[in-house]
């Protein structure tokens, strides 16, 4: 269940250390987060969560996080079953892997270790787990 109400994105804003920063969308107006503030109890319409990097998490239907690597011009994402690393260089060329394949192919593994993607890729990955557990966890407190 999608969170609704300010101090709901507050909580998950605050389980996911890799968010630097959110906002979160009321009816007319947009309210920046921060940890060490709770806001005050509102009904939220949406939530943007952002990266050190400035590039924006996303939650909805197509769940996944960013990451950019402005030295190498590569795209990191994290999906629920799969990463995908895209090459902005060579004319937006993606690669995808199963996030259970990737372990089993040592060059690719080797190859996003030489070049530091795998750990960035991990910490993505965790980090959606940690959207994904709170939303469910959400969805069956409610179901309860």
């Amino acid at each position: 269940m999608k969170p609704k109400t300010t101090q709901d994105y507050h909580e998950l804003f605050c389980k996911c250390p890799l968010f630097e920063y959110a906002y979160v969308e009321m009816n007319n107006r947009t309210m920046m987060m921060r940890r060490d503030v709770v806001p005050p109890l509102k009904k939220a319409t949406g939530a943007s969560f952002y990266l050190y990097d400035g590039s924006q998490a996303y939650l909805g239907k197509n769940d996944h996080v960013t990451f950019f690597n402005e030295s190498d011009g590569t795209q990191l994402y994290a999906f629920e079953d799969r990463y995908q690393i895209r090459d902005m260089n060579t004319l937006m060329l993606t690669h995808d892997w199963g996030i259970d394949k990737l372990l089993e192919n040592e060059d690719l593994y080797m190859e996003l270790m030489y070049h530091e993607h795998y750990a960035v890729l991990d910490k993505l990955y965790d980090t959606l787990k940690e959207i994904l557990s709170y939303e469910h966890m959400e969805t069956n407190k409610t179901a309860l």
